[in-house]
Formats: C-alpha cells, structure tokens, sequence
C-alpha cells in the first residue's frame, strides 16, 4: 500500500507539473545507465565510471528528462527534471523474474508492468507513471545477459511490450536501450553468472542476435518503437574467441560496467539519440530512426 500511495503522489505532482515541460521523458535503468546519467550527488562513485557532465544539462531545451533507476542500488529512485532525488517508487527493486532479492531484469520490470495481470506495483508504475510521460526509454542491465538462455521467451516479452504500447499509449515513444557487452570470461575475477568461457562465448552470440533481431524486426513491430544500440558502440566486431561481441578493451573497467571513456561516448549518443526522439514526437506520428556508432 505504501507503494502505491508513493505512486499516486507522482502522478498528481507529474499532472500538475505538466505545464513546464514540453516533452517528458523517462529512461529506466540499471548501474551502467546511472554512469551514463550521471547525476551529480545521488550515487557514490567509488569506480570512477560516471560520465563528465549531467545528461540533464546537455539535452535540448524543451526536454524534460527524468531517470528511474530499478536496481536495488537506490531502492527504485526517481530522479527529477533537475536531478534531484523525487521519490523512492519502489518498483522493481530487490525484485526478478525469478523472485530473488537483487535480481532484477527487464524481464521482470516490464513484463509485470505490461503483462494481461500486472500485480499491485505493476499496475500502478504503468498507470500513474509512465501514462504521465511522452517518451519512455527502458534499458536492461547486466542481469538480463542470464536471460539470454532463453532468448526467444525474452523477445516474445518485448513483443508483448510493444503490443500493450501500441494499443494504450498511442503516440508516444517507447525504446529499448541495449546494455552494453559482456566481458569475457577469462576477465572476470571469479567470472560470477557463467560456468564456463564456453557459456560466457554463447551468451555474447545470443545477445548479438537479439541486437540484430531489435534494430531488423522488433523496431518494425510498431510505428511507436525505436532502439538505441550501447552494444554496438561498445563491442569489439572482430578478433580472436576472446574479443568478438565482448567489450572493446578501451572501454573496459575492473567488472562488466563501463569505464568514464565509454560512459562519455555513449552519454554523447544518447544525447543526440533523445534530442531526435523529441523532434519525432513534436512532428506527429514519428519515423524510424536506428542509432549506430558513425565511427565503426
């Protein structure tokens, strides 16, 4: 109950500050989207991994981004149009697809929130908190990779996602936002989620084909979809069984988080990314833009 009494002072304060903002934007996240974000104050950064500058301040003037971070870190925080810290929403956090606290993946965050009968906190963060914006922007985080034993349940829930958006939220955005890669087995000191370098190799190729099957096929599922690729921009693309679909080594740090280097590069996309998402939702019915890195 205390959740949801939380959530339904978001969606009263979020209505009455509607005025302000000309397009509102959610991204959820895990910890490399925190880095990302970088909020200023809110999150300790013991790993320096955090980009240089707060997304907030270099997005387009008419945006009105705020961040929800559903790992347990921050207890499901929502952080503000001004970055700072608005509520706890609970939601998602210390939740999972398999019901073990801290293990929590998209899987779990959306297919609740969207599924035929979403449970209490489910209901109330699809109805009074994302209704109440004009973009939502979800991105998994590394516990997802331990969905990708099961890679066409994972994409059958997207798709349900984005028949659920289609049919309740027409005209507005939503967006996946791909985490970034797996390091390698051999990089990992006690290398927790995978038996094997052989295990950790077959998850990279499952999370290769489901950024291909997003960018090919799910983006053309609904004229509302779109897909911002963190895996593309920070993989490597070819090299030994060691290298290929891992991070690339210039944007690895001590597990499989990014380091400051790759958080600035893909903050800078993402910005131009959403800036372009805005222009869509501010034309009408918006076109289909994929967002690759220009460079490789």
């Amino acid at each position: 109950m205390r959740k949801l009494a939380i959530l339904l002072i978001l969606a009263v304060c979020l209505t009455a500050s509607a005025s302000y903002a000309q397009v509102r934007v959610l991204f959820s996240h895990q910890s490399v989207g925190r880095y990302i974000v970088a909020e200023p104050g809110h999150f300790d950064d013991q790993q320096g991994l955090h980009a240089s500058q707060d997304i907030r301040g270099e997005l387009d003037a008419e945006v009105r981004f705020w961040d929800h971070d559903y790992y347990n870190y921050s207890n499901g925080a929502l952080i503000d149009a001004n970055g700072d810290l608005f509520t706890n929403s609970g939601f998602g956090s210390h939740r999972g697809s398999n019901g073990a606290a801290g293990d929590v993946s998209l899987n779990h965050i959306l297919g609740e929130a969207f599924s035929d009968s979403p449970d209490a906190d489910g209901q109330a963060f699809r109805d009074s908190v994302l209704s109440r914006f004009d973009i939502f922007i979800v991105k998994p985080g590394y516990r997802d990779m331990h969905e990708m034993d099961d890679l066409e349940g994972y994409k059958a829930m997207l798709n349900d996602v984005s028949d659920w958006w289609e049919i309740n939220n027409p005209g507005k955005i939503l967006a996946v936002c791909t985490s970034s890669p797996l390091r390698h087995y051999n990089d990992y000191v006690g290398s927790p989620g995978f038996s094997s370098a052989a295990d950790a190799e077959a998850k990279a190729l499952a999370y290769r084909e489901l950024d291909i099957w997003l960018q090919n096929v799910w983006v053309c599922r609904s004229p509302y979809n779109r897909y911002f690729s963190t895996w593309w921009m920070c993989v490597n693309h070819t090299g030994t069984s060691e290298e290929l679909y891992f991070t690339k080594d210039a944007y690895k740090t001590s597990d499989h988080h990014l380091n400051s280097t790759g958080s600035n590069a893909v903050q800078a996309a993402l910005i131009t990314f959403i800036n372009e998402l805005v222009a869509d939702f501010e034309d009408g019915l918006p076109d289909r833009r994929r967002m690759r890195d220009l460079n490789d």
